[in-house]
């Protein structure tokens, strides 16, 4: 009887064992979680905004999804979301260890996914190398994010537009210092805001999205006169 007992046990440990999520490593969630533009293999890939969002509805701790809008925590949307996830956990070049959405879904697992698109948001890959400089900076190129950010996106994206025409004229009115001046300004104040907006998707932050929508239109502003500027 204390045989049959002994072996019960260790037959439902082995089957707990067996039962309890995998963690996987930084390594591994950037692999499954990358987002839709970035390479395979890229160990420094950016992690998809929206499953960010998508694993704190699921992850069942109130201080990761207390920020969330209300719309995101409803059984409908932690649903959708979790559906158009799943196709990632089932290729095998995203997630060759076969991890599950439960696993990832875990809150320490959670925050470190959050940590991970945090930290590549906001240039956790080192600084790039310095840009070679010509007679004139070089224009922000149009967006490369792979990002959803909405309104916001579209009022950056203007703000890029007004950016490279003020870039030409900087470049064939070399006297147009104002130009001049707001062209080797804009670019890096483009990718700064591109980089703050992503941060705020990221934790849904409708309301910094809104202010920082309003500072790209404001320097899209700014870069109108200066680009009607004549000297």
């Amino acid at each position: 009887m204390k045989k049959f007992a002994l072996a019960s046990l260790a037959c439902a440990a082995a089957v707990a064992g067996c039962s309890a999520p995998r963690v996987p490593d930084d390594a591994q969630l950037t692999a499954l979680l990358r987002a839709e533009r970035a390479q395979a293999g890229d160990a420094n890939a950016r992690i998809e905004g929206s499953a960010v969002a998508c694993l704190r509805a699921w992850s069942g701790d109130d201080k990761l999804s207390q920020n969330l809008p209300a719309a995101m925590r409803t059984d409908a949307s932690k649903k959708a979301c979790r559906e158009k996830l799943q196709p990632w956990f089932g290729d095998a070049t995203r997630n060759p260890e076969k991890f599950t959405f439960e696993d990832v879904s875990q809150p320490a697992v959670v925050t470190r996914v959050m940590n991970l698109y945090m930290a590549r948001a906001a240039g956790g890959m080192g600084a790039a190398p310095p840009a070679v400089v010509t007679t004139a900076p070089a224009a922000p190129k149009p967006a490369q994010g792979s990002v959803d950010l909405g309104t916001a996106g579209a009022a950056l994206q203007q703000t890029e537009n007004v950016c490279q025409r003020v870039q030409q004229v900087a470049t064939t009115q070399p006297a147009n210092q104002r130009a001049k001046r707001f062209a080797e300004f804009c670019a890096r104040r483009v990718q700064q805001l591109r980089t703050n907006m992503e941060q705020a998707t990221g934790r849904n932050d409708s309301e910094q999205l809104d202010k920082l929508a309003a500072d790209a239109r404001r320097l899209a502003e700014i870069g109108e006169r200066a680009a009607a500027d004549h000297p």
